[in-house]
């Protein structure tokens, strides 16, 4: 079933006589990078990697733009998507459903959810990451080019406009450095050829995690077992945990289970991205103390800073 979305622009440039160009490339940039990087951070647990893009993602995010009319509303035209049991048949069938993904939803759709979030200021939402919330904030620059505002519907209306999309610009400015941590507790959930997984520490508490450069049989060996996960951990604008990065999977002692049992949290403050830069070195260090961290940790991550 294809999906039909509607977007309608407003202001001075949707007024004019013709439709700027630049303003017409710079928004299906938005919403083409925001289609790709949210169908990969549905299946693979990020955005972006480095390397270069997978060869599907392209053909999969993919919709076509049709009916670009005038109105007394400004600017309308429709965009059609395909879901993603359709785009990616291989990966999917209607059958399968997961917690956090739809397959019956387009990569369009999956776009939207996360700017929704970005819009509402969402600090803590698991529908974007830093990437792809940059990408959301990006809408600025759209809006900067003589739109007030930019209205999405499929079944419910987004709209974008300057106060909203503050709010997106201003989550985005918030950064914190990925950390190398260890977490210990049974492996769950394998799924999305394997490249996302769930850890339940003894507490109880659910890790969302990606392998994707750890190879799927090391996570299928180790289903439902009791492993101790090694890798980075990246965080939300909130300081929350947004996923654990595995880079090793052992098998889990008693002890591990009890030691490396607590939900990871940034080392430093919450810094702006421009300031931690501009700051830098030892003196990003200065009147921050997480509190619960250990020497070792700390001394980790000044050598990181120096």
């Amino acid at each position: 079933m294809i999906h039909k979305h509607t977007i309608t622009l407003k202001g001075p440039a949707a007024a004019a006589a013709g439709l700027s160009g630049h303003l017409l490339r710079d928004l299906m940039d938005v919403l083409v990078q925001g289609a790709e990087q949210s169908l990969r951070f549905a299946i693979e647990g990020r955005s972006a990697a480095t390397g270069t893009p997978p060869t599907w993602l392209r053909a999969a995010a993919d919709f076509d733009m049709m009916d670009l009319a005038k109105s007394p509303r400004g600017r309308t035209f429709k965009l059609e998507a395909r879901p993603i049991l359709e785009s990616l048949p291989d990966r999917f069938s209607q059958s399968d459903m997961f917690d956090d993904l739809d397959p019956r939803r387009s990569p369009l759709e999956l776009f939207e959810l996360a700017l929704e979030h970005a819009l509402a200021g969402d600090e803590d939402s698991a529908a974007f990451d830093h990437g792809l919330l940059k990408t959301c904030a990006q809408f600025r620059s759209v809006l900067g080019a003589g739109l007030e505002s930019v209205e999405i519907k499929n079944g419910r209306s987004i709209i974008v406009d300057g106060a909203s999309v503050e709010q997106a610009v201003r989550l985005s400015k918030v950064e914190f450095r990925s950390r190398k941590v260890r977490l210990a507790g049974q492996l769950e959930t394998i799924s999305y050829s394997d490249c996302r997984f769930m850890l339940r520490l003894e507490s109880g508490a659910r890790i969302a995690g990606t392998a994707r450069d750890l190879g799927a049989e090391t996570l299928r060996s180790a289903f439902g077992r009791k492993v101790t996960v090694t890798g980075t951990a990246d965080f939300r604008p909130s300081g929350s945990l947004l996923r654990l990065n595995a880079e090793s999977v052992d098998e889990a002692s008693p002890n591990d289970l009890q030691i490396f049992a607590s939900i990871p949290r940034p080392l430093l403050g919450p810094p702006l991205v421009e300031s931690e830069r501009a700051r830098g070195g030892f003196a990003a260090l200065l009147g921050q103390w997480p509190g619960d961290e250990s020497i070792e940790e700390l001394m980790e991550q000044m050598k990181e800073l120096a």
